[in-house]
Order: structure tokens, then C-alpha cells, then sequence
């Protein structure tokens, strides 16, 4: 039962991507080539820890997990496309919103950018969504 609800948190972080309507997402673990030219984003799930919220054998369990977005641009237009995407992913995945899915609530902690990089021929720019869900 754990599992199915550790699932759900992920799932509900997928499906908010998914309702932004961004063309281009290198799903994992699915057949993906970039269009050259063309932003593009990969999402990626990481599962970082669980604790017991309460006491005793009902007490819930608190999933903490990471959810990156990397977003890849073109190179050399300059930082900000990459820049103006994090702000928009940042703002959609806003600090204290909640996301539900198969009744698991997972709650937005925080969103933040990291600092851009060239990776490939592509410059990526790193957004983190940190997250809780109590299971």
C-alpha cells in the first residue's frame, strides 16, 4: 500500500507538468529525441526520505522527494529563455500548493533555480521542487 501511495506522488507531480502544456518532455524511461532548435524539458523523481509523523504502528509516514525539471535550451541565446522558463515552472509549482492524486496529498515546500550549465550541446537550467506527502 506504501508503494501505491509513494507512486501517487510522483504521478501527481507528472500530471502537474503535464497540464502546463509544454511541447517538448523526455519522459523517463520513453524514446525521446530533441528537436533541434527547440526548448525542451526532463523531468526527474527522487525519492529522498520517509519518517514516522506519529507514534505507534498507524502513525503516518512523511515521503520527502525532489522533483527536477531540467529545461534545455539552445545554445548561445543567452541565459535568459532558460532564466524566464524556471521562473514560469517555479510559479506553477508555487510554495504551499497542493497536488493530489489517487487521494495522496503531496504538498509544494518549496521551488527553486540552480545555476545554468552547458550539458551537450544544450544549456541547462536546473528547477528543484521540493515536496512533502504524509502516507
Amino acid at each position: 500500500m506504501a508503494l501505491v501511495k509513494e507512486n501517487a506522488v510522483e504521478g501527481a507531480l507528472d500530471a502537474k507538468l503535464t497540464s502546463l502544456s509544454l511541447s517538448e518532455v523526455a519522459w523517463a524511461n520513453r524514446e525521446y529525441s530533441p528537436t533541434s532548435g527547440t526548448a525542451w524539458y526532463r523531468p526527474t523523481y527522487l525519492f529522498i526520505d520517509s519518517e514516522a509523523v506519529g507514534m505507534g504502528p498507524i502513525a503516518l509516514d512523511r515521503i520527502r522527494a525532489m522533483y527536477q525539471i531540467d529545461i534545455f535550451n539552445p545554445l548561445n541565446e543567452g541565459k535568459g529563455p532558460g532564466n524566464i522558463k524556471a521562473r514560469a515552472l517555479i510559479a506553477a509549482f508555487g510554495r504551499g500548493s497542493t497536488l493530489t492524486q489517487d487521494g495522496v496529498n503531496v504538498v509544494i515546500e518549496k521551488a527553486y533555480r540552480e545555476t545554468s550549465e552547458k550539458e551537450d550541446n544544450w544549456w541547462r537550467t536546473p528547477v528543484f521542487i521540493e515536496v512533502r506527502a504524509d502516507i
